[in-house]
């Protein structure tokens, strides 16, 4: 299956506890569906789910019932490895290598990269300010998991390298949590191009915490039974 011209991704009536706690459902009888070529949101408070969702894609826990499917394949069909392959997660806490930020980002694509796609992913992780602060631009070392960077910076570079990697499907999870407003409009923004650029159509999903500053041109649907916010599609025009 070629994922890369994927139309849709669906949960149908999923249910999923976590091992530790299998009487609390984190999923009760969820549906959702996320068509390809748009910007998803899903939004909720803390613990209402928007994690396991990433969790539950990469196959890291399968649901207790009901399916998940891409293109109406079940993923539980699916190789993970493949998966995993097809489908890039960037989570709120960044995971960086004591290496160079040109390493970190380039470690997107296993074979070799060129200068002007890690370039090319920086901006789409709006780095150009970061790495002229930096002494050594894209040749700094991050230190043991980033440390000697800020949290947005981190967060920056993970986006980059995931806009390298050019999996059919990303989610963000919280990956922008540290960054102000202005930085997560540009990224967003950034990331619409560069789809549009390429004449691909991924599907991206964003997980993120209910705020005041969630757009109020996006209506929310509440389930109550669980707390899950699910606002409607930005469509990339």
């Amino acid at each position: 299956m070629d994922l890369s011209k994927t139309d849709m991704l669906i949960l149908r009536q999923v249910l999923f506890a976590y091992p530790s706690n299998l009487q609390q459902p984190v999923l009760n009888n969820a549906t959702f569906f996320f068509p390809a070529g748009e910007i998803t949101f899903v939004v909720g408070k803390s613990g209402s789910g928007k994690s396991t969702l990433g969790n539950l894609l990469m196959k890291y826990y399968e649901p207790l019932r009901g399916d998940i499917l891409i293109d109406g394949h079940s993923i539980q069909t699916l190789d993970a490895d493949w998966l995993r392959q097809n489908v890039t997660l960037v989570q709120q806490q960044s995971v960086l290598f004591n290496e160079t930020v040109y390493q970190n980002i380039a470690f997107g694509k296993q074979d070799h990269v060129a200068m002007e796609d890690v370039l090319s992913a920086s901006e789409t992780g709006d780095l150009g300010q970061t790495l002229i602060d930096l002494p050594k631009g894209l040749d700094t070392l991050v230190g043991s998991n980033g440390k000697s960077l800020s949290g947005g910076q981190q967060q920056r570079i993970a986006i980059a390298r995931a806009r390298l990697r050019d999996a059919p499907i990303v989610i963000l999870d919280e990956a922008t949590s540290a960054l102000d407003q202005t930085s997560k409009h540009k990224i967003m923004e950034e990331i619409r191009k560069s789809s549009l650029r390429k004449n691909t159509e991924p599907l991206h999903l964003f997980c993120q915490f209910r705020s005041k500053q969630t757009p109020q041109r996006l209506r929310d649907r509440d389930d109550s039974r669980n707390q899950r916010l699910l606002l409607p599609p930005l469509r990339m025009t």
